[in-house]
């Protein structure tokens, strides 16, 4: 039988606790070569029961059985059962399943109590309500962007929960979904770019990401933690980045790297040589610190927050820089099926609805253009009626 054993969740004597986690071996490995474990919380039960449990669930597993208790489910006990098999499955990208899980606990928090097959859609209505008055994790009211994201995510796992035969119907597909109500994040012109890279020295890591995300368009988290980007990534003879760790396209893609960025490489490769003694840095990530460490996410975000205005780009938040890229290689004649390689949409519908922005004096200049069609068209057709009286 697989590997597999019972964690206590409260912290009291094994005697009293009734609320475990049961970790079973689902047969694979992480990246790095340990057990990936699934799991699943179970309240209610004894250390014995709670056992037993965990030894029936490896017994399915090994016998490939579906692996759905015969119980009443909670909204609890769903919730993070389907978060452990988006995760355990790879169906969807870890920052997907991020996503999905800190919703889904907002959302429990108004209805974890209930039993799935009691929820009805006058709950969600008051789930939504109390968010928008700020019972949420953060204590702050929620915007409709935030509810609404809340309310997809409860929909998405109830209709897990339809097809897994734990509810008859979806309640939640009645409930009220509230509209967006974020404002659109402005264009970052091509002239702000250039007069940010020209601030930035490579040699310093939190600047040498601004440089890759801004030259390449590249998502922060395809190069930090938890699958940073390595150096050996960066192909310059082929003038490339391989980059395997993609949210939305499987197996590798290539980004073509621009003049201005190999020449940025070139010289924070050359500060990390000297920095660590080293001739080759290929193993190490490519958004090292001095240490040749890899720093987490949230590091960079901080600093750019305290650094964004010294280059007047306040309230301007990293990502916009991919918006920037896919928006200013469309305005520059780049094709859509190019832009949706380079940054690596799966179906191309992203570029468009999300990415691509315009400018006012863009629309202005498409306007015009069509004016100008229309005037030349205008004056064809004058000049052959005029040619025709003549005649």
């Amino acid at each position: 039988m697989r590997k597999h054993y019972v964690v206590p969740l409260e912290k009291k004597d094994r005697a009293k606790c009734r609320t475990w986690q049961l970790r079973v071996d689902s047969g694979r490995k992480t990246p790095k070569g340990a057990i990936s474990w699934k799991t699943r919380k179970v309240t209610g039960m004894t250390w014995s029961q709670a056992n037993d449990e965990c030894d029936q669930w490896a017994i399915e597993l090994d016998e490939g059985r579906e692996v759905i208790p015969d119980r009443k489910w909670t909204f609890l006990q769903y919730r993070e059962h389907w978060v452990g098999l988006l995760r355990d499955l790879g169906i969807v990208s870890a920052s997907t399943v991020r996503l999905r899980e800190s919703s889904l606990k907002a959302a429990g928090m108004h209805l974890d109590g209930y039993r799935l097959e009691d929820i009805r859609a006058p709950h969600v209505d008051m789930m939504t309500a109390a968010l928008k008055r700020g019972d949420t994790p953060s204590g702050r009211p929620a915007s409709g962007t935030y509810a609404r994201k809340v309310v997809e995510s409860v929909q998405l796992m109830l209709d897990a929960a339809v097809k897994d035969g734990a509810i008859p119907r979806n309640p939640s597909r009645d409930s009220y979904k509230p509209p967006e109500d974020t404002p659109e994040k402005r264009l970052i012109t091509i002239a702000e770019v250039v007069e940010l890279e020209a601030a930035m020295d490579p040699a310093e890591w939190h600047e040498r990401v601004v440089l890759v995300l801004a030259e390449t368009g590249m998502r922060l988290c395809e190069i930090m933690p938890p699958n940073p980007m390595l150096w050996e990534a960066w192909d310059e003879r082929a003038g490339l980045l391989r980059v395997s760790s993609s949210k939305n396209v499987n197996g590798l893609r290539l980004v073509p790297v621009t003049d201005t960025l190999a020449d940025a490489l070139r010289v924070a490769r050359f500060h990390l040589q000297l920095e660590l003694g080293v001739d080759d840095v290929s193993g190490y990530p490519l958004a090292a610190d001095d240490a040749g460490e890899a720093r987490a996410p949230h590091t960079m975000r901080w600093w750019w927050a305290r650094r964004r205005l010294d280059f007047g780009l306040e309230g301007v938040g990293l990502h916009q820089l991919r918006h920037a890229m896919v928006s200013h290689l469309l305005a520059n004649g780049a094709t859509l099926k190019q832009v949706q390689d380079i940054i690596g949409d799966k179906t191309g519908s992203m570029v468009l609805s999300v990415y691509a922005h315009t400018t006012l004096e863009d629309r202005a200049a498409a306007m015009g253009a069509l004016d100008a069609a229309r005037h030349v068209q205008d004056l064809y057709k004058n000049d052959g009626l005029q040619t025709s009286a003549k005649g």
